[in-house]
């Protein structure tokens, strides 16, 4: 797996929004559109909860940590 799996999935979501967006399309074009926008995702994400840290890495954010619930009693 590499970067380039990444690239094709951005490529095939912008796909599944632009047939979307077309008037002319028919549920034919979305379909297929939406198709091979699970097929790059698939190879991205090899299971549930499973992402490719290594390839993912780019477009993640390193947020501060969530803060610990308080129980008062």
């Amino acid at each position: 797996m590499s970067t380039p799996a990444l690239a094709g999935l951005d490529a095939a979501t912008a796909a599944t929004a632009a047939a979307i967006a077309d008037p002319s399309a028919d549920l034919v074009d979305v379909y297929l559109a939406a198709e091979a926008e699970e097929a790059a995702h698939a190879k991205v994400f090899t299971g549930p909860c499973d992402p490719q840290p290594s390839l993912l890495a780019p477009y993640l954010k390193t947020a501060a940590p969530e803060p610990e619930m308080e129980i008062k009693l």
